[in-house]
């Protein structure tokens, strides 16, 4: 067996026991929505933004033919509790063993010659892992079903369809050998893998102003009453929504075949029968608060707020994120267009009412967005920031120093794992080798995680120019959390003109101290007459 396909993530393969690698990896749906009554996604979406939801529609087909969810809204007396499509739906007392978002076979009418069973089907379907409706138990996969039974002759036979190409090694004498079943989703996180199968964008009907008393939609869905589908599962029609552009079902067998008894070895359709429930309402724009974070000092306080979203909103729109909370001016954010990056700096006392009053959360609205628009609370914390988390190998010492943004309210600060900070500070003896970073936790909530650097001492390069010297000199190495003086002489009938610590001047000083060594530094004097 060969198979062609954009395929990832979990999946099982059905096919004379044989596992089917991936091939072409590429995910094919977009993402899905919150739970419906049921627990399951209340919809999934395609690349081409088409959200489709468990097609539960009672509505009946404008033909006259049939019901639009006809193939979901089954009734199934045989599963445990039976399914009856006309009571209300209610899991686990009254709920179908399978449903569909999307359904399409190819048109039941399309044979191989004088074959027993010839079925082409994709369908993104919802079930139970131990059969019968139970919560927490629910599933949905994307799956691919090919069936060529009573084939004329052995030998390969090669399947095109919408979503890709893929062959069978038929046997004559082994029944089991034309058959595929590849379901991608039914194993690994629940309602994740689906999004990787092999089934999107979603096929929908081709546009016919011919169908029923009013035709199609001008993009081919069909509205019924308050209910949109995406085609009639009782009429065999054609679509569109390959990826590939080849929205029809080609079998060709070995040279010989006689597939379509006229002495081709091939057949073809271009007809399908298919199921599937528009989700209208509008879904809000995806939306996340990267950062929402507080400094203030009893004077003055600010609120910074970094934001992501698509760059359009849910009706085409650009995206226009405001924020919003107690004691702040809503304030609309900051971006440059078609990044999906926004940022605001709520600042007092234009903004932020009063620093001392800091709100618990700040709300970031999409509000270009059709109702419901998209939007986050998000908790306000402070911003901690850790100056040193260093390691002293000699003394198996840990030494971790950091800050809160909070000025005005003293926060407690914790090394996880390790203890308090005291005025800022921490030494934990005793350790036989260092941890891989470090974590502070503020009591108003930051969080801070640096790398530790490992280090038996600290390197001080102190240089003097011409006509002067410093002392110590050159490269002067310190143990962590050690303090060093170093001392500047110009030379007779000249001055010290500047000092350069850490590319920083500090004037003409004549000597440089640090305290509680944590990091290396540079020195640079230049002197003149």
């Amino acid at each position: 067996m060969r198979t062609k396909n954009r395929i990832t993530g979990a999946f099982i393969v059905l096919m004379v026991g044989f596992l089917l690698p991936p091939v072409d990896a590429d995910a094919v749906l977009k993402d899905f929505g919150p739970p419906n009554s049921g627990g399951f996604p209340s919809w999934y979406r395609d690349t081409t933004g088409l959200p489709l939801q468990l097609c539960f529609s009672r509505a009946a087909a404008p033909t006259g033919a049939g019901d639009m969810c006809g193939i979901t809204m089954t009734a199934n007396p045989a599963q445990n509790p039976p399914f009856d499509p006309a009571l209300p739906l209610n899991l686990p007392f009254n709920w179908p063993g399978e449903a569909f978002y999307s359904m399409a076979s190819a048109d039941p009418s399309f044979a191989v010659a004088g074959s027993t069973a010839t079925l082409v089907e994709f369908a993104l379907e919802s079930t139970f892992g131990l059969g019968d409706p139970s919560p927490g138990d629910q599933m949905v996969f994307a799956r691919v079903r090919i069936r060529l039974d009573g084939m004329p002759m052995s030998g390969t036979y090669l399947i095109t369809h919408p979503y890709g190409i893929d062959s069978l090694n038929v046997d004559i004498n082994d029944p089991k050998s034309g058959r595929l079943t590849r379901d991608i989703g039914a194993t690994g996180a629940p309602f994740v893998g689906a999004l990787d199968g092999n089934i999107g964008p979603f096929l929908t009907w081709t546009p016919d102003p011919t169908y029923g008393p009013l035709g199609t939609n001008p993009d081919g869905t069909i509205t019924v009453g308050d209910d949109t589908f995406i085609g009639d599962p009782n009429v065999a029609h054609t679509v569109t929504g390959s990826p590939f552009n080849f929205n029809r079902v080609l079998i060709e067998g070995p040279e010989g075949a006689d597939l379509d008894g006229a002495g081709n070895n091939f057949v073809e359709t271009d007809l399908f029968v298919i199921e599937g429930q528009v989700y209208t309402t509008p879904i809000p724009t995806l939306l996340t608060v990267n950062r929402s974070t507080y400094a203030r000092n009893p004077a003055v306080g600010q609120v910074d707020v970094f934001a992501n979203a698509g760059p359009l909103s849910n009706q085409g729109s650009a995206s226009s994120l405001e924020a919003t909370g107690t004691g702040i001016a809503t304030t609309v954010l900051s971006t440059v267009p078609d990044s999906g990056s926004f940022v605001g700096y709520l600042s007092s006392p234009t903004i932020l009412a009063d620093p001392a009053a800091i709100p618990a959360t700040v709300t970031v609205t999409n509000v270009a967005d059709l109702a419901p628009p998209g939007f986050v609370a998000s908790p306000v914390v402070d911003e901690v920031k850790i100056s040193e988390a260093t390691f002293v190998p000699g003394t198996g010492t840990l030494r971790v120093k950091a800050v809160s943004s909070d000025g005005t309210s003293a926060q407690a600060l914790t090394a996880v794992g390790y203890g308090d900070l005291d005025n800022g500070a921490l030494s934990v003896t005793g350790l036989t080798i260092p941890p891989k970073a470090v974590k502070v936790d503020s009591t108003a909530g930051g969080s801070a995680t640096v790398p530790v650097a490992v280090r038996d001492n600290y390197l001080v390069a102190a240089e003097a120019g011409a006509n002067g010297t410093i002392a110590p000199s050159g490269l002067v190495a310190l143990a962590p959390g050690s303090s060093a003086v170093f001392t500047i002489t110009p030379n007779p009938g000249f001055r010290v003109a500047d000092v350069l610590v850490d590319g920083e001047t500090r004037g003409p000083v004549s000597v440089v101290t640090f305290d509680d060594l944590s990091f290396n530094h540079t020195i640079v004097v230049t002197f003149a007459p």
